[in-house]
């Protein structure tokens, strides 16, 4: 379903695909999402929604969707996302490439088991908060992905 010009997804679309694992909906026009549309999806693994309008991710959008262990938002206009979407025990890679995130989001991941997260041209990150301690769980984090951050110096007190 990607790369379709779609704007908006009904929340019967997903009803009865309690077997999708993957769900490609990247390059369309969505910029709202409710959140009960994945609620039927208990076995989707990866979600890609890059390239679209998303300006806000419902708090509890996952709540179904135990399993997930990829989700891409790159490319979307999100400045901030509750924490609750990274306490899935699945959630492995975290994509919000190019959105203008603040750098509040990145405390959020400390106890979370986001292994990777790509956090590059996010314009408003905050380099002074990668800096301190307490924002990344240093057992599970693997890559944090930085590029284009004009960052002089990160002190990592593993």
């Amino acid at each position: 379903m990607g790369s379709n010009n779609i704007e908006s997804i009904d929340l019967d679309t997903f009803i009865n695909q309690y077997s999708l694992s993957y769900l490609q909906l990247s390059g369309n026009q969505i910029d709202a999402i409710d959140n009960r549309l994945f609620s039927r999806t208990e076995n989707l693994k990866e979600l890609y929604l890059a390239f679209n309008n998303v300006k806000q991710i419902p708090n509890d959008l996952f709540q179904y969707t135990k399993k997930l262990t990829l989700l891409n938002l790159e490319g979307n206009s999100i400045e901030n996302i509750d924490v609750s979407l990274f306490r899935s025990d699945c959630l492995q890679t975290l994509n919000i490439n190019n959105n203008p995130v603040s750098g509040h989001l990145v405390q959020k991941f400390n106890g979370t088991c986001v292994e990777v997260i790509d956090l590059r041209e996010n314009v408003k990150l905050d380099q002074a908060l990668l800096q301190s301690n307490g924002y990344v769980d240093k057992q599970k984090t693997k890559v944090i992905s930085l590029n284009n951050k004009n960052i002089n110096s990160i002190e990592l007190n593993v």
